[in-house]
């Protein structure tokens, strides 16, 4: 997918480090949408529009030592909240 553009119309769907599309200019494409802006609170909360729920799901009887039970586990805890999060994506809320 081709990442530019010099629309003056446009909304930027990007992730919360929007820094990276398009490269050097990123403020100008990303919008708040009803007056909320894209944040990680507004995303979190649910007050922003423009979410995508991801889902790792993992069938009960795959094994514990599997790779997909190992990366569902991974991305569950710590190390992969904060790769998330440095991903500029929105981790999971601490409940």
């Amino acid at each position: 997918m081709a990442a530019s553009c010099q629309c003056e119309s446009v909304i930027g769907l990007t992730a919360t480090k929007s820094a990276g599309w398009p490269r050097g200019n990123s403020a100008r494409y990303i919008k708040a949408m009803s007056s909320v802006p894209p944040q990680a609170a507004t995303i979190a909360g649910r007050q922003y529009p423009l979410t995508a729920e991801v889902y790792a799901v993992v069938r009960a009887d795959t094994p514990a030592d599997s790779t997909a039970t190992l990366l569902r586990d991974w991305l569950l805890g710590a190390e992969g909240q904060r790769t998330v999060a440095d991903s500029g994506y929105v981790p999971l809320a601490v409940e």
